[in-house]
């Protein structure tokens, strides 16, 4: 299906899109771009295939809300920029959010040339979002374009649950999440992740740069991450701290070989625990 535009269900018979392999995109819009109002959607057991730009996006705008969409068992070929990018844009003034109660259900993301999976809103509300058993394959194959080359992307959304993330190796940061403020609680649960960064996809052709952190938070507090942390041969620390309050770790394992795990804790972090 090129250029595909999806049509909307209901909360009682969502609109299903099933063994499809989508295609087109240009270089302003991904793959399968959604920039419309779409609720009550499913799409299983699909392919993105690799195009100009992004592979999925989703661009809720202040007359387009993108709710109740489930993605399962979906693979995200190889693109120049991003795997997945969810954006949230507003010139009204507008602070709820118009994505929301978006599901990646066992989606796997292919290396990418920039990020691989990035959540963006820069409103209040719980954006009630779940990713389960997600595996990013690489990240930041194309720094010839892009500087970024991070895994997995919170920029100051709220309300996101990830129960099983695996992330093999990535250029940039495998965890890059960052808030508005310290003082904003973002509602984040991390469970069951896996971030090994000694494990490098064939598809993966960019080592992991010599600074670039396992887990990078800024501005946020009272989440939690549980699972284990591994930092690559060419990378730096498991982890780095900036202005963070109040993170629980617990759970969590922390390995950097041949040396001792370390986490940059950075001005003035303070209340995060079980670091190593």
């Amino acid at each position: 299906m090129t250029d595909a535009r999806l049509t909307s269900g209901t909360p009682t018979s969502p609109r299903v899109y099933e063994r499809i392999i989508f295609t087109g995109g240009d270089a302003t819009h991904g793959v399968l771009h959604i920039d419309y109002t779409l609720h009550d959607v499913v799409v299983r057991d699909c392919i993105i295939d690799s195009g100009p730009q992004n592979g999925l996006t989703i661009n809720a705008l202040d007359n387009a809300v993108v709710s109740n969409i489930r993605f399962e068992n979906v693979i995200v070929r190889p693109q120049p920029r991003m795997g997945v990018e969810v954006t949230d844009r507003t010139s009204s003034g507008r602070t709820t959010n118009n994505w929301h109660h978006l599901t990646f259900d066992r989606v796997t993301i292919e290396p990418q040339g920039s990020e691989a999976f990035s959540l963006c809103s820069a409103m209040t509300g719980d954006t009630a979002t779940t990713i389960r058993d997600m595996t990013i394959e690489g990240s930041g194959n194309r720094p010839d374009l892009y500087s970024w080359g991070q895994g997995f992307e919170i920029n100051k959304a709220r309300g996101v649950t990830v129960d099983g993330l695996t992330i093999m190796q990535t250029r940039g940061a495998a965890f890059n999440l960052q808030g508005p403020r310290a003082d904003t609680d973002m509602l984040w649960r991390f469970s069951r992740v896996m971030a090994d960064m000694r494990v490098r996809d064939d598809q993966q052709t960019e080592p992991m740069g010599s600074a670039a952190q396992v887990v990078y938070c800024k501005n946020a507090t009272g989440w939690r991450f549980s699972g284990t942390v591994v930092t690559a041969p060419t990378g730096s620390h498991n982890g780095y701290l900036d202005n963070v309050h109040g993170a629980d770790f617990t759970g969590t394992t922390w390995l950097r070989p041949g040396s001792k795990p370390y986490v940059s804790q950075v001005n003035g972090s303070s209340g995060n625990i079980a670091l190593p």
